[in-house]
């Protein structure tokens, strides 16, 4: 393999880097933008350039590592931790722009007007808010609301904002007419006042308004820089409007930030985020330093040939092309299904083949992975099919089922109902009578009938048949239908 080798630190191993990662990592003056193919390891890229400010004289507390997700987060510090120790890894300011927007109102959000001990609402709570601000009870109504406000403010639009920007002929947000609109601004100015008065803030505030307090108050500004000397974000290509001016403000004109993303990669624009953020760099950071990682260390040449394929008719911001050392591989296969049952029923013919082929012994060595559990939940009704045997079949959330031998469906409550019944009705009941089916529905009796009825149908009323219902907080709960003989089976919450 070709590749560098860079010491964190004189207690640990040296750690391999190609080229190109060793480049990003020691770029540190200025501002760097890293294009990380799938694959090319992002995150060690991040790690490393952890280890390396600290070994430049940058204090522990002056690092910020910023990602989306607090599972990414809490991985990005275990493996810091490994590479610099636990000492120097414990102060890092590895958090969500969530998190870190939390701990900057906390420090600093009197000057907004909000007490220290601001509350926080969570979604529902919002709902509420906004159905009593525009006197509704339609929950589909206030969750357009919602959805309407809070992209106006990923856009950095306040009332007022959205109103103008509605005015000057805009385009309108989606699926609402110009009249909708001028109600959700109006209602979104009764919103925010509310808010003010319960001393609360929504999810979207706790971006929104750090954003707009280093803005306005170039002391709180200075100090932030000051304790956060330099800004790493992991998955940019994810950002939205107003986590880049966040980004921007805390970064200052100096620009002492890595970005590490992928425009190729970019899925989450539905929720705000925007690959303009990636073609505003070079325009507000005019010495932008710009790396690619194409080594890809995953897969090999023949699915990085067709993947370079497919993705060679997106725009293109930078250009980059994936490579691998791992071999061509066996080439790429294009099978064709007529629904996702079918794909797991294809994928599932595959491993007796693939068993004898290898000799390979069917317990613990074939993995079939999906994307989403109605793709897993077929994969597991055509294990059962197929007769394989209970520890066989594809891994799944539920521990405790996992745990008792029993095949286990997890669904939507969101599908419709004729696709839970597709999926259900494969299963052999007569054969298998230790089915569990479980979900988590609203409480909302309409809803939980009808999901009930679905079931029941579907399984032909069969007389073993016990249906459970197990509260999980004010708004939802878990309605399970299992067969005699799994009561003694506990229910355990999953992630």
């Amino acid at each position: 393999m070709r590749g560098t080798v860079l010491k964190a630190n004189p207690g640990q191993a040296p750690a391999t880097l190609n080229a190109a990662q060793l480049d990003a990592v020691h770029h540190l003056r200025g501002p760097c933008l890293v294009l990380a193919g799938a694959g090319s390891g992002k995150t060690r890229i991040i790690v490393h350039k952890i280890a390396r400010l600290l070994e430049a004289g940058y204090a522990p507390a002056q690092i910020a590592a910023i990602t989306f997700t607090n599972k990414a987060a809490a991985e990005m510090r275990e493996r810091a931790k490994s590479l610099v120790g636990a000492r120097a890894a414990a102060p890092l300011a590895i958090s969500t722009f969530h998190s870190l927007g939390v701990r900057m109102l906390r420090g600093d959000g009197e000057r907004l007007g909000l007490k220290k001990n601001f509350s926080i609402l969570d979604s529902d709570d919002v709902l509420g808010v906004l159905k009593d601000a525009g006197g509704t009870t339609d929950n589909a109504l206030a969750r357009r609301w919602q959805w309407t406000i809070g992209a106006w403010k990923n856009r950095g639009l306040d009332a007022s904002g959205a109103a103008a920007e509605l005015v000057s002929g805009a385009a309108l947000p989606t699926g609402m007419s110009a009249a909708d609109a001028l109600v959700a601004a109006r209602l979104m100015q009764r919103y925010e006042e509310r808010l003010s008065a319960y001393q609360a803030v929504d999810f979207d505030d706790l971006i929104v308004l750090p954003a707009k307090l280093l803005a306005r108050d170039a002391e709180v500004r200075d100090a932030w820089r000051a304790r956060l000397r330099y800004v790493l974000v992991d998955e940019y290509q994810d950002t939205n409007g107003i986590q880049y001016e966040l980004m921007k403000l805390i970064a200052g004109e100096a620009g002492l930030f890595t970005a590490v993303g992928d425009d190729d990669q970019s899925i989450y624009g539905w929720r705000g985020a925007t690959v303009d953020n990636l073609k505003r760099l070079p325009a507000d950071y005019p010495a932008l330093r710009v790396i690619a990682l194409e080594q890809n260390y995953r897969s090999t040449g023949s699915i990085l040939a067709a993947a370079n394929a497919v993705i060679a008719h997106n725009p293109k911001l930078y250009e980059k092309k994936l490579w691998s050392e791992l071999g061509s591989g066996e080439p790429v296969r294009i099978v064709e299904c007529d629904n996702e049952v079918h794909e797991a029923d294809r994928a599932v013919g595959q491993i007796p083949q693939h068993r004898r082929k290898r000799f390979l012994q069917m317990k613990n060595q074939s993995v079939v992975v999906g994307r989403v559990n109605v793709f897993n939940g077929c994969v597991g009704t055509c294990f059962s099919a197929a007769q394989f045997t209970a520890k066989e079949r594809i891994e799944r959330p539920l521990d405790v089922a996992r745990s008792q031998e029993l095949p286990v469906v997890e669904v939507d409550p969101m599908m419709q109902m004729e696709n839970i019944g597709l999926l259900i009705g494969h299963f052999p009941t007569v054969s298998q009578p230790r089915l569990e089916v479980e979900v988590v529905v609203p409480s909302d009796q309409r809803i939980e009938e009808q999901f009930v009825d679905s079931l029941r149908l579907r399984i032909h009323a069969d007389p073993r048949v016990k249906i459970r219902r197990t509260a999980l907080n004010d708004h939802h709960q878990r309605v399970g239908i299992g067969f005699a003989g799994t009561a003694g089976v506990q229910e355990q919450e999953t992630e």
